[in-house]
């Protein structure tokens, strides 16, 4: 489910960033499920989204709006680094998602980009 703009989310548009992606498996309802998520977002971009919420946790929820929910992984593999282009971050003290990068666009990058975003952000 995507966020509501009306509701009580604070939301940030950011452009321009590397960030890896990983994913977990968790039991809904008896049936598994899969949630992407991120805890690699730029420090100034975290530092600007804990001005809104100072309880803020580092870790993203992420979903796309222009691939399929399903079966993102026909376009990405957990521990994969790409550059999103254009995204929205939410930050919701009410409903879940409590924290969400809603990603609009986004580009694979190439193996030099990926192990320098590595080295520089101490990822093995």
């Amino acid at each position: 489910m995507l966020p509501n703009k009306e509701k009580k989310n604070q939301h940030q548009e950011i452009k321009n960033f590397l960030l890896e992606i990983q994913v977990r498996y968790y039991n809904h309802n008896q049936i598994p499920k899969k949630e992407w998520f991120t805890n690699s977002i730029p420090e100034s971009c975290y530092s600007s989204l804990k001005s809104i919420n100072n309880n803020l946790k580092k870790e993203l929820i992420v979903k796309f709006t222009h691939i399929d929910e399903d079966n993102p992984e026909f376009f990405l593999q957990p521990k994969q680094i790409i550059k999103v282009l254009e995204c929205e971050i939410f930050i919701n003290n009410e409903e879940e998602p409590k924290n969400l990068i809603l990603i609009h666009q986004f580009r694979h990058v190439n193996e030099d980009e990926s192990n320098k975003f590595r080295k520089d952000n101490h990822i093995l």
